[in-house]
């Protein structure tokens, strides 16, 4: 532990930490300057550099083999690969990239997106019709392309039920609302990237 940044009761003396980290800013920036976080930027990037940073006031011991601007640096460099790490998975992609069809309203609440462009609410005209058509054209996609079954599980499900409630309220399995949905998705991905 860098007993320099603790006080008698172990906690961190903010104003030592400070200092510390004006001394590794440009090193810190300098990382983050050569790496690339997806969805992040060199700020963000310097926040996981801090961590890094923190981690090594916390676990630095004065006999370890290195310095601790080595063993700062080696921290500071490790954190933000792991961010970029984390943000590169696949696990979470489509939630990351999702779109969401609720906006948030004036007063506060959350409206779906049809209600608002058939309502004619938005400021741009343009938006307006843009939104319009790809809210109709979804429609009809939707009456066209998919079974009486699929039809009935997506509309509850673009109403905002979840799978159990949508499940509950048409007597079907849970497993049966995920696979429709599922089934469903795959359709629009296909009729959109065609066309």
């Amino acid at each position: 532990m860098l007993t320099c940044c603790f006080d008698d009761s172990g906690n961190i003396i903010e104003d030592e930490f400070n200092r510390i980290v004006k001394r590794f800013r440009n090193s810190i920036y300098a990382y983050a300057n050569r790496y690339y976080l997806p969805g992040g930027d060199v700020d963000d990037l310097y926040q996981w550099g801090l961590l890094g940073l923190y981690k090594a006031v916390l676990h630095y011991e004065h006999n370890e083999k290195y310095s601790f601007e080595v063993t700062a640096l080696i921290n500071i460099k490790n954190m933000m690969k792991s961010a970029i790490r984390m943000a590169n998975r696949n696990k979470h992609k489509a939630a990351n990239t999702a779109c969401s069809l609720y906006f948030s309203g004036d007063n506060g609440t959350d409206e779906f997106l049809d209600r608002l462009v058939l309502d004619q609410r938005l400021d741009d005209p343009l938006a307006v019709v843009l939104d319009r058509e790809a809210v109709e054209t979804m429609l009809w996609v939707i009456e066209s392309y998919l079974t009486d079954r699929e039809r009935s599980i997506i509309k509850l499900y673009i109403c905002g039920y979840k799978p159990r409630h949508i499940s509950e309220k048409l007597q079907c399995k849970p497993k049966t609302v995920d696979n429709a949905i599922q089934r469903v998705r795959r359709k629009l991905a296909k009729y959109f990237r065609s066309a």
